[in-house]
């Protein structure tokens, strides 16, 4: 499995409220999104009793359109260029208002992970709320990511391709490539394209070379590990022969100066991203199955690792991690291959699926979710 990452920056969102829907302490708002890259997104939802009061995030809400709810938090709502407008019911009376007292509402937007995972020759997009998850589309063709107005990015032998994200639509087709290993989408709608023999090229939203550079000295080879990654100021290049995560400007005076890079002790560096800020860097050491964050605003600079997460009280180690992410302050990571779960009715052969109370469980193989479940095998119909 590979994958592709980015984040949702493009989505604004009105509140208001729907008259004539207060009944028993509960009244209705309504909730627009808007977008012209993402169909979905997330917002939070506060209010206060009067202008001088503290914005509050207990707001009792009773019902939601929103595909999974947490607390203040509606996740998975629909968007469009237009506006997608949804519904939730606050029980007002439960956070202490009563009938005909005014108070003041707003939504935030929560940022949300688009991810593009890609087995064989299929991809299917998924957009992570929080531990919640929803596959909204799957197509053919090995889809490595997102352009900044949310298209897919599919990548082959000899050519790169930009899909609309809801027509399927070819929007570019850059072909007769010398390998590209990874491109990423530019704020201006072009493309940046890394070859495997570490030429960088730009292309514009027409598909013209703007500026090819030689960035061989730090992106050659690299058994498919080279990723690039833009913050429309700097590239970030991770993977390669030489095992080390760079930081060069992109544009400007400066164009193709490294400005940092990180080599200590790395096997199969790949997926280097920014976290909340720029100041913070993270990647996949693969090769050593766990996750580098650096932490850029120190001197010297904090370098922590992750090697495994904790899952209902279990450690479990990560393996060979091929991507990651960082949303306010929460890493998330994909991994390349995960690990093989065995599902069936006898626990004793079955043991990652062994339920409490048998004994014979430990580990990140004991899994108290699953006590006194029994599984059967699913037989489909054949047309």
């Amino acid at each position: 499995m590979k994958t592709g990452m980015s984040t949702s920056s493009s989505i604004s969102v009105e509140i208001g409220t729907v008259y004539g829907t207060e009944h028993d302490g509960t009244v209705e708002l309504r909730v627009t999104l808007f977008s012209t890259t993402f169909t979905r997104g997330s917002i939070a939802f506060f209010y206060k009793k009067n202008q001088f009061d503290d914005w509050m995030d207990d707001a009792c809400i009773a019902s939601s359109s929103s595909k999974f709810q947490k607390g203040n938090e509606l996740h998975g709502l629909h968007c469009s260029a237009s506006g997608y407008e949804s519904r939730l019911v606050w029980d007002y009376k439960k956070n202490g208002l009563i009938f005909g007292s005014s108070c003041v509402v707003k939504a935030v937007v929560i940022p949300s992970l688009n991810i593009a995972c890609q087995v064989d020759e299929f991809s299917r997009m998924e957009t992570v709320f929080n531990n919640d998850r929803i596959i909204d589309k799957g197509l053919l063709g090995k889809t490595i990511g997102f352009d900044f107005n949310g298209n897919f990015i599919q990548i082959e032998n000899d050519n790169v391709s930009v899909i609309d994200s809801l027509t399927s639509k070819v929007l570019m087709s850059l072909t007769e490539l010398n390998n590209p290993v990874h491109a990423i989408g530019t704020s201006f709608g072009g493309l940046i394209v890394l070859n495997s023999t570490g030429t960088i090229t730009e292309y514009d939203q027409d598909g013209l070379v703007t500026v090819i550079f030689d960035a061989s000295a730090m992106a050659l080879g690299g058994n498919g590990t080279l990723t690039l990654n833009y913050d429309t100021n700097n590239l970030l290049i991770s993977g390669g022969n030489i095992p080390m995560v760079s930081e060069m400007a992109w544009g400007g005076i400066d164009h193709g100066t490294v400005l940092w890079n990180y080599s200590g002790s790395l096997s199969l560096p790949t997926g280097a991203v920014y976290g909340d800020g720029l100041e913070t860097i993270l990647f996949c050491d693969s090769g050593n199955d766990r996750i580098i964050v650096i932490d850029r605003s120190y001197n010297p600079e904090s370098v922590s690792t992750i090697a495994s997460v904790t899952t209902d009280g279990n450690p479990l180690a990560i393996q060979n991690p091929i991507r990651c992410a960082m949303l306010n302050d929460t890493i998330y990571v994909c991994e390349a291959t995960g690990r093989i779960e065995n599902f069936g009715e006898t626990a004793s052969i079955h043991p990652s699926m062994a339920r409490s109370g048998f004994g014979i469980a430990s580990g990140s193989d004991a899994l108290p979710q699953f006590a006194n479940m029994r599984f059967m095998p699913i037989v489909r119909s054949i047309k």
